[in-house]
């Protein structure tokens, strides 16, 4: 199987079965993407414990590339949040097995992967002005 194909049955096959595709109440850190160039909508959530991602869920509406975030799901469960701040976008990318990005849907390609960077920013920003307060960390 080339490339090109590899790539177009992962991704298409993801929506049809997506795995973590759900709500939970109760996450550490949650995060909202959007494409309104394309109409693709997306939520990112975990749990953390520590300093890992323990679950990870996401939910949205778009095309099928967008939603296979859950492909991302099933790399970033078990990961750090270091892991998650530290890798470039590319490195992701290149993670979840998926080759090279595909120009035109780069913005579609990298949803997902923006909105868990984003999370992961705002959950350990708000952990560190918790800290800084002389809270407890949760």
């Amino acid at each position: 199987m080339d490339e090109h194909g590899s790539y177009r049955d992962k991704v298409m096959d993801h929506p049809t079965k997506p795995p973590n595709r759900r709500w939970f109440e109760g996450a550490d850190l949650a995060a909202h993407g959007s494409n309104p160039v394309c109409g693709d909508d997306l939520t990112i959530q975990a749990i953390v414990e520590g300093d890992v991602i323990k679950e990870i869920a996401f939910s949205g509406r778009g095309c099928a590339i967008s939603q296979a975030a859950s492909i991302l799901t099933e790399l970033a469960k078990g990961k750090s949040l270091e892991w998650v701040a530290e890798s470039s976008e590319e490195d992701i990318f290149t993670q979840l097995g998926l080759g090279e990005h595909r120009k035109a849907r780069v913005s579609c390609e990298l949803l997902g992967v923006r909105a868990l960077k984003t999370g992961v920013s705002k959950y350990r920003g708000s952990r560190n002005a918790r800290i800084d307060n002389g809270q407890k960390q949760a």
